[in-house]
């Protein structure tokens, strides 16, 4: 996992959501808050997949002789991620 990317893109959600409370703050039309807010939602999303995809190699990396435990883990982990 490459930490200082993660770190730069969660800086950048952080100012898209100090951005949001302050069009909610100004009143701004709705629309352009849910735009917003969607935005940094995808933001999310794509951080959540850069450690899911390192968490998988490493994961799949440690199984061994088809360890139960570890694919469980791997796959409920997997399902909360995509039910977000």
């Amino acid at each position: 996992m490459d930490k200082d990317s993660i770190i730069l893109r969660l800086k950048k959600v952080e100012g898209q959501v100090r951005g949001i409370r302050n069009m909610v703050e100004s009143e701004r039309d709705c629309k352009d808050i849910l735009i917003q807010v969607t935005a940094a939602k995808s933001a999310l999303n794509k951080i959540a997949e850069e450690i899911m995809r390192d968490y998988t190699v490493k994961c799949l990396g440690e199984i061994q002789d088809a360890d139960k435990v570890k694919v469980d883990d791997l796959v409920k982990t997997i399902v909360r991620f995509i039910k977000g």
